[in-house]
């Protein structure tokens, strides 16, 4: 698996500008989010490359936790 399929279903990540990108195959979409009725890309893969619209590094725990999954390592139940 991927930190994709851990997080599916929660919406705590930050997003901070109204750009996304257009997927020309949407096979390589594999997150999006609402925005009113549009559904927007939020994250893609094509083989081991991924990228996302977010900001993990600002969304708190939710994207320690995401970015250790890419690393297959456990945060720490404690934050200094």
């Amino acid at each position: 698996g991927t930190p994709f399929s851990r997080e599916a279903g929660r919406n705590a990540f930050y997003f901070v500008h109204s750009f996304h990108a257009e997927v020309t195959n949407p096979e390589h979409r594999i997150a999006t989010h609402r925005l009113g009725d549009a559904a927007i890309t939020s994250a893609v893969r094509r083989d081991n490359v991924f990228g996302v619209q977010f900001h993990p590094e600002r969304s708190a725990e939710t994207g320690q936790e995401f970015l250790a999954g890419f690393l297959g390592a456990e945060v720490p139940s404690e934050r200094v």
